[in-house]
């Protein structure tokens, strides 16, 4: 196991979408304003870029990182652009004890800061992105989507940027133009929203106590004139339901009530959405708007508490839907839906420190994950 020695930040108590690993052995995560990625396998550390807002959220794909802040501060950074731009040469003419791996010589550098100094005498420049504007208020979270060959003509045919905004809108955003594409009204702030992988569903939760479903469906024209040709078809957001959530109550007004955590598993089976009681929901995706879609709900390891309140959830690449969780104690839940039907929830403990995270302790319980047909 490498250790990284960095100075842990968040910005936000509730928000903690600022750590992204699109790719094996990369991640990507802000420090104050500058975004940081490191290779775990080759040790090494780049400086992406710095930004001119402090980010309340990052994502990243293999092309695109984005970054949303306050007041609706909003970015989006080519990955590919970047990697075609790096001069090679000037790297490896450069200072050869900056380019040293991350934990050789450990004492010289305790912390990011210091880090990141050695690697601008490398670069000797960061590039400094532009902002621009998406809603009025913080922008809670961005998650990505991109369209595949395989899919219907519904969806969008360009990779999109899914914008959850304080001001209770979901901004979607043409990722390579930030031109908005559509804006949907949801009735409190909204803390996630993310597309299915198909395309079809965008779901969203909020302060609330509710999860609500949107459905790609035409868009309703205007009368066409007997000899003027066909439209191609024109396609929106249409809210297709809501669920309430385990545990959630309208009339909860502490700081307790609503969720921070949806994921949908990457073969779009299955659809999870934790709240702020530490309550894990999986939803059957195939059939989200039928009344029975529930599959199963189970508790963190400390439900009802603010220290068991589940601020991350994602699922894992590859074909195993294996589920992982954080709560505010940095507590993370690894779950799985295993060939049995049964789910398994596998919680290792990690223990929080100035500087370093090191697993302390595992556990194994399993909870019926019951057959369903929709």
């Amino acid at each position: 196991m490498k250790h990284h020695l960095l100075t842990r930040y968040s910005s936000h108590w509730q928000l903690r979408s600022l750590i992204s690993s699109p790719e094996q052995d990369i991640v990507y995560f802000p420090n104050g304003t500058d975004i940081i990625s490191i290779n775990s396998k080759t040790r090494e550390r780049e400086l992406i870029a710095s930004l001119t807002f402090l980010p309340r959220c990052l994502v990243a794909s293999k092309d695109w990182l984005c970054c949303g802040g306050d007041n609706g501060n909003y970015t989006a950074i080519s990955l590919k652009n970047r990697s075609a731009a790096f001069d090679t040469s000037s790297f490896l003419d450069s200072d050869p004890d900056a380019r040293l791996p991350l934990d050789l010589d450990p004492t010289r550098r305790t912390n990011i800061g210091e880090m990141i100094d050695a690697y601008r005498r490398i670069r000797g420049r960061a590039m400094t992105t532009h902002s621009e504007k998406i809603g009025a208020e913080i922008v809670n979270c961005i998650t990505l989507w991109s369209p595949r060959d395989d899919l219907s003509e519904r969806v969008y045919k360009v990779p999109v940027a899914v914008v959850s905004n304080n001001d209770c809108t979901v901004s979607i955003l043409n990722v390579a133009t930030s031109d908005t594409l559509e804006t949907l009204k949801l009735p409190d702030f909204v803390n996630r929203s993310a597309i299915s992988p198909d395309g079809e569903l965008l779901v969203a939760i909020c302060d609330d106590p509710f999860l609500y479903i949107h459905k790609r469906m035409p868009k309703a024209e205007p009368r066409r004139e007997r000899f003027e040709n066909k439209r191609s078809p024109v396609y929106q957001w249409v809210l297709a339901g809501r669920i309430q959530l385990e545990s959630q109550r309208q009339a909860d007004r502490s700081q307790m009530r609503g969720s921070f955590a949806l994921s949908f598993s990457r073969s779009g089976k299955y659809l999870a959405v934790a709240t702020q009681y530490g309550i894990i929901s999986i939803f059957d995706a195939e059939c989200l708007t039928e009344t029975q879609s529930l599959m199963v709900s189970f508790t963190t390891s400390r439900p009802g508490r603010q220290a068991g309140a589940v601020r991350a959830m994602d699922f894992s690449p590859g074909p195993f839907d294996l589920l992982v969780s954080m709560n505010s104690l940095l507590r993370c839940n690894v779950s799985r839906d295993d060939s049995k039907r049964y789910f398994a929830s596998e919680p290792p403990t990690y223990s929080s420190h100035s500087e370093t995270m090191k697993l302390t302790s595992t556990g194994l319980d399993r909870v019926k994950w019951p057959s369903r047909h929709c």
